[in-house]
């Protein structure tokens, strides 16, 4: 209850473990490190997300992505929620981003 970020870096640790195939990837700590480093703003939309984000999988772990910090970006709800297992460039190219 006194640190609700840390918290949430352990629940998504443990979901995201549970989701995976392998049992390997990034450990509470390390995820609660990293999410403390970043910018609070959507990797989709650029949308300012500072009290409100999902730690989103860029490559879906239902289709062979790792739970491993390269494979992690900050996101809005929305599209997040959006994006559920899409490929991540087709999901960029509805968003009107290109890479």
């Amino acid at each position: 209850k006194l640190n609700p970020d840390k918290r949430s870096a352990i629940s998504f640790t443990y979901d995201s473990k549970r989701r995976a195939v392998k049992k390997e990837g990034v450990g509470a700590k390390e995820l609660f490190a990293w999410v403390n480093k970043q910018e609070k703003v959507c990797y989709w939309c650029d949308v300012v997300c500072e009290t409100s984000y999902h730690i989103d999988h860029y490559h879906p772990l239902s289709k062979g992505g790792k739970h491993e910090l390269d494979n992690l970006v900050i996101a809005c709800s929305s599209c997040n929620i959006t994006k559920n297992a899409k490929d991540p460039y087709e999901f960029a190219k509805s968003k009107g981003r290109l890479f």
